[in-house]
C-alpha cells in the first residue's frame, strides 16, 4: 500500500529552493507573466531572487575568442582543488573546440563528447583530396597536398621536393597528370607522378566504367588510397580511421540507391558526408574537467557548470524550416512542432541553471556581426531587474574571468622595434651584381641581402596565374628565337606559343592579341629600318670593378652600327623607367649595360662606345621604341653610373655599412617580396610619422 512505502530522507543544499523557484519564473510561459510581480512578491520577492542568484554569474565577454579563453581559465582554475570538477555544457561546437585549444596552453586535455568532423581529420583530408583529384588530376594544390600528406608513402621524399619546386610551383602549364608527368621527366622528378596515376587508376577505371553509382566510388576511392598510404592499418587506423572505415562500407552497401552519378557529384557527395561524420577523439582528458552537449550533460552533475554560447539562435538553436511537411500537415501526422526543441532546449538549461555554482557565458559579437543574447539570459536579468537586484548576477571584479582574460596576454610595456640594419661580415658580402639588381641595391639593399647573402628565394604559389613575369620572358624568348625574321605573324605565333607554355590560359592569349599583333608589326618594321647594323642577342657580361665586384647580366639586344658606335636596346613588357630615373640613376641597367660595352665587358663584342640607349616597350596600346633622352652624351652618362655604381659598392664593402629596408621608400615599390621578412608593419609606420 502507499503508505507502507517511507520516503527516503532528503534535504535540500541551501538555496536550492530559491534557485529553482528562480529559474522556473524565468523560463515560465509568457502568457502566464501577466502577474509576474504579484507571483514574485508572494514567492519571496527580492529575498527570494538575492537567494536564488547566489552562485549563479553571468558574463558577457566581447569576443568569441575572448569568451573561449575566459571559460578555459575558469576551468584551469578548478584544477587547483584535487577534489573540485567542472563541465562545460554547449551546443556550439565551434566555442568547444576553441576551448580545447585554449587549455592546450597548460598542457590540460579535457574529457570531452565533443568530436572532430571526419573532413578535419588526416584520414578524411586523405580521402577528400582523392575525391578532388577524381574531377581535375591535374589540380596543383590538391596534388601536392595529397603528394606531401603523412598517410602518402611517398611524403617527405627526395622527388616530391624536386617536382614541387622545378614543375609544381608557379602557373600550371599543364592539362592533367600525363601532360604534366612529361613536364616532370624533363625535371627528372616522373617518379611522384607515377605514383599517383597508379594510385588513380581504379577511379579513372570508375569514370569510363559501366556501373558508375556512388556505391562503386567509394570502393573505387578506398583502393586508391590504400595504394598511396604508407600502410592501411595507418589509414583505417584508429577512431577517425575507423570513423572512415565505416563511411566507406555504408557507401558501398547503400550507395547504389542513389543512381547514377557523374565524377563530380560523387566526389561533392564524399566531401559532403566528410563535412557531417563525427569522429570521436582517440584518448581520454582529464576526468575532472569535461566538455559536454546538452544531451551527455543531463543527469551529470559537477561542481561548477559552465554553460557556453547563451546566444539567440545557437542556445536555442533557431527552428529549421522544413521543405518537405507543412506545419497543418505535420499536425496532421502527430509529428511535433518545429519549436518542440527549443522547449527541450529550456528544460535542459533548467535543469543544468540548477548546479550549485553556475556561470552562464555568451559573446557580444559572433563572427563580424552583434548578436543577441539567449531568450533565457533576457528572462532572467528581466526578472531580477523587476526584483531591484540589479548586479545580482554580475560577476565580482575580483573574480571577473573576462578581466583575467584580458590580462592575460596584456603587456607589461611597450618595447620599440628598430628598423632591421644587418651587417654580414665582409667575406658573405657582394662578390658580383647583375645589372638588373644594381637598381635593387639601390631602392631596397635588404632585399638583396636577403635574396644574396642568405640565400632566400621567393616561391611562386601552386598553380597561381601566369603574369607580367612570365609574359616578360615568353617576350623574350620568342624574340631570340624570331631573329632577324621578317614576318610579323610569325613573331606573333612565337610569342602566343610561348606564353601558353608558360601557364597563359588560352583567352588570356586571346585577349592579347590585338595588341602583341600591333606590337610585332611595329617591331618588325623598326628591326627593317635598321638594316646594316650587326645585331648581338643575349650577350653575356663580366665585368671586373675597381671594388672587387663583378658587375655581371645579360643584354637583350646591341646594335653595332657602321659608323664604329653602338645602340643598346632592352625589351620591356611592363613600363619602362622614364627618362628622369635613367638620369638620376634610379635605373642604371642601359647605362651600366654602356659602360661594361665601352671597356670590352660583353663576350663576342668589342670595346664600342654607346650611340644611344633604347627601352622597346611592348606593352600597352601604344607599342615603340623609346630612346633615353640623358640630357648628356651616352659615354658621358655611362662613365658616371659606373663611378656612382663602383663607389656604392666600396661603401656596401664596408662591414660596418648595413643593409637597409627601402631607405628611399619614396622610390620604392609599396609591396615588395622580403617586406615580411624586414617586419616593415612593425616599424615603418613609425619612422614615416617621425619624418
Amino acid at each position: 500500500a502507499r503508505e507502507r512505502v517511507s520516503p527516503l530522507p532528503f534535504a535540500d543544499p541551501p538555496g536550492a529552493y530559491a534557485r529553482r523557484t528562480l529559474v522556473r519564473e524565468a523560463l515560465a510561459p509568457a502568457d502566464t507573466t501577466a502577474d509576474w510581480r504579484a507571483r514574485l512578491a508572494m514567492l519571496g520577492g527580492p529575498a527570494l531572487v538575492t537567494e536564488g542568484a547566489k552562485g549563479l554569474t553571468l558574463i558577457e565577454p566581447r569576443t568569441e575568442d575572448e569568451e573561449a579563453l575566459a571559460i578555459a581559465l575558469l576551468l584551469r582554475e578548478t584544477l587547483e582543488d584535487a577534489t573540485a570538477t567542472a563541465a562545460l555544457v554547449t551546443p556550439d561546437a565551434g566555442l568547444a573546440r576553441r576551448v580545447v585549444e585554449k587549455l592546450a596552453r597548460w598542457s590540460i586535455t579535457p574529457s570531452s563528447s565533443v568530436g572532430r568532423t571526419l573532413s578535419e581529420t588526416p584520414h578524411g583530408v586523405f580521402l577528400r583530396l582523392l575525391a578532388d583529384l577524381s574531377i581535375d588530376d591535374g589540380e596543383p594544390i590538391a596534388l601536392l597536398a595529397l603528394l606531401k600528406h603523412e598517410f602518402c608513402r611517398l611524403a617527405n621524399s627526395a622527388g616530391v621536393a624536386l617536382l614541387e619546386r622545378s614543375v609544381i610551383r608557379g602557373p600550371r602549364r599543364w592539362t592533367d597528370l600525363a601532360s604534366l608527368r612529361a613536364l616532370a621527366e624533363e625535371a627528372d622528378a616522373a617518379e611522384p607522378i607515377d605514383a599517383v596515376c597508379a594510385a588513380l587508376a581504379p577511379l579513372s577505371e570508375w569514370a569510363g566504367g559501366p556501373d558508375r553509382t556512388l556505391s562503386t566510388f567509394a570502393d573505387a576511392l578506398a583502393q586508391a588510397a590504400e595504394d598511396l598510404a604508407v600502410d592501411a592499418s595507418v589509414l583505417w587506423g584508429g577512431s577517425a580511421g575507423a570513423a572512415a572505415a565505416g563511411l566507406m562500407r555504408d557507401l558501398a552497401e547503400h550507395g547504389a540507391a542513389l543512381d547514377e552519378l557523374d565524377g563530380f557529384d560523387a566526389a561533392r557527395v564524399i566531401e559532403r558526408l566528410l563535412a557531417e561524420a563525427e569522429a570521436p577523439l582517440d584518448h581520454d582528458g582529464d576526468p575532472r574537467i569535461a566538455i559536454w552537449g546538452p544531451l551527455e550533460a543531463r543527469l551529470q552533475r559537477r561542481d561548477l557548470v559552465i554553460l557556453g554560447g547563451l546566444n539567440e539562435g545557437v542556445w536555442p538553436a533557431a527552428p529549421s524550416a522544413d521543405p518537405f511537411l507543412a506545419r497543418p500537415m505535420r499536425e496532421r501526422l502527430g509529428l511535433p512542432s518545429p519549436e518542440t526543441r527549443i522547449g527541450l532546449a529550456a528544460h535542459d538549461f533548467a535543469q543544468l541553471a540548477n548546479a550549485p555554482r553556475v556561470v552562464m557565458t555568451r559573446s557580444q559579437r559572433r563572427g563580424a556581426a552583434p548578436s543577441v543574447a539567449s531568450r533565457w539570459i533576457w528572462r532572467l536579468q528581466t526578472l531580477v531587474r523587476a526584483a531591484g537586484e540589479t548586479t545580482a548576477l554580475a560577476a565580482p571584479a575580483e573574480r571577473d574571468p573576462i578581466l583575467w582574460a584580458r590580462a592575460l596576454d596584456r603587456p607589461t610595456g611597450v618595447t620599440r622595434l628598430p628598423a632591421p640594419a644587418p651587417k654580414p661580415p665582409a667575406a658573405a658580402r657582394l662578390t658580383s651584381i647583375s645589372f638588373s639588381k644594381v637598381e635593387t641595391l639601390i631602392r631596397d639593399p635588404y632585399a638583396l641581402y636577403a635574396a644574396r647573402i642568405l640565400g632566400l628565394e621567393v616561391l611562386t604559389s601552386p598553380g597561381a596565374k601566369a603574369g607580367p613575369p612570365e609574359k616578360g620572358t615568353a617576350v623574350h624568348e620568342a624574340i631570340e628565337a624570331f631573329a632577324d625574321g621578317a614576318d610579323p605573324q610569325r613573331l606573333l605565333g612565337e610569342i602566343e606559343r610561348r606564353m601558353a607554355q608558360a601557364g597563359f590560359a588560352p583567352e588570356r592569349v586571346r585577349a592579347e592579341r590585338a595588341r602583341l599583333r600591333r606590337a610585332c608589326e611595329r617591331f618588325v618594321a623598326w628591326s627593317a629600318g635598321r638594316a646594316g647594323s650587326t645585331v648581338l642577342r643575349e650577350v653575356t657580361c663580366k665585368l671586373p670593378l675597381p671594388s672587387g665586384v663583378n658587375l655581371t647580366g645579360r643584354a637583350d639586344r646591341l646594335d653595332l652600327r657602321p659608323d664604329g658606335r653602338a645602340d643598346i636596346i632592352d625589351y620591356k613588357t611592363g613600363k619602362p623607367p622614364t627618362h628622369e630615373q635613367v638620369r638620376c640613376g634610379l635605373a642604371p641597367q642601359l647605362t651600366l649595360e654602356a659602360a661594361a660595352l665601352a671597356l670590352a665587358g660583353f663576350a663576342d663584342a668589342p670595346a664600342v662606345e654607346a650611340s644611344s640607349l633604347i627601352y622597346w616597350y611592348f606593352g600597352g596600346g601604344d607599342p615603340c621604341a623609346m630612346e633615353m633622352d640623358l640630357k648628356e652624351p651616352a659615354p658621358l652618362a655611362a662613365a658616371n653610373a659606373l663611378a656612382r655604381l663602383d663607389a656604392l659598392l666600396v661603401r656596401y664593402a664596408d662591414p660596418q655599412q648595413p643593409f637597409l629596408s627601402k631607405p628611399r621608400a619614396q622610390f620604392a615599390k609599396p609591396f615588395a617580396d622580403y617586406d615580411h621578412l624586414a617586419r616593415r608593419g612593425e616599424w615603418a609606420d613609425a619612422e614615416e610619422e617621425e619624418q
